[in-house]
């Protein structure tokens, strides 16, 4: 099983030359391969509405790295479109699905805590001052909330914050994410079994598992709204 963010990884090629069957995550499959795909770009859309109906127009996103290569930084939508199709990519493409422009966008160099403080310190100062902030994951999302203190900054009053993933973290209690949850029960009998199929000979189809939007109390409408 691989969790996949380059059509072109090369371990993709590999794998294929020597017949190990591959179960793709997230990713594109190559001919042969089965994949598991989440809809993330729905979810994400339904995040920036969620925001929008609370009466947010300055919403930041943090996104996942588009590879192992990138600090975070502040970049610009022209960064990505030079890139293949990602989870990424995707869930910032739901700003477009919604008709909302991204008032700033924040790489995190990973899926961390710690890079999460970073970038939520980037979007916080940014001169767009924004009101909300969507994050790919909760791990990220959970590192803003720690920048969010550290500038004196309220979650959720002065600040609204998303996350994705579902992820329990205890550690900023008594605040618990608004976030798009996964399932990892299910997600990991789906992926034995579209294994189990391969070994078989047969060929499965992409499968593509529901998420589960869940309103925590890290949103709230816009101050004086």
């Amino acid at each position: 099983v691989m969790r996949v963010r380059d059509h072109e990884e090369p371990a993709l090629e590999i794998l294929r030359r020597r017949g190990i069957p591959v179960v793709v995550m997230e990713g594109e499959a190559p001919p042969g391969a089965a994949s598991l795909l989440i809809d993330d770009r729905k979810a994400t859309a339904a995040l920036i509405r969620h925001l929008v109906d609370l009466g947010h127009e300055r919403i930041a996103t943090i996104t996942l790295p588009r590879s192992a290569h990138h600090e975070t930084s502040v970049l610009t939508r022209a960064d990505y479109e030079e890139n293949a199709w990602t989870p990424t990519t995707n869930r910032l493409a739901a700003f477009d699905d919604v008709g909302v422009e991204p008032c700033v966008i924040v790489e995190a160099r990973a899926s961390m805590v710690e890079e999460g403080i970073a970038a939520g310190h980037l979007a916080l100062s940014h001169e767009c001052r924004p009101t909300a902030i969507v994050c790919q994951s909760d791990l990220l999302a959970g590192g803003a909330i720690l920048a969010a203190r550290e500038l004196d900054l309220s979650v959720p009053h002065d600040v609204s914050i998303t996350g994705f993933d579902g992820l329990d973290l205890p550690w900023i209690a008594p605040l618990e994410i608004t976030t798009q949850v996964q399932d990892g029960t299910v997600k990991g009998h789906t992926m034995a079994a579209e294994v189990k199929a391969l070994l078989a000979g047969e060929t499965p189809g992409p499968v593509t598992l529901p998420l589960e939007f869940r309103a925590g109390n890290t949103t709230a409408k816009v101050r004086g709204r």
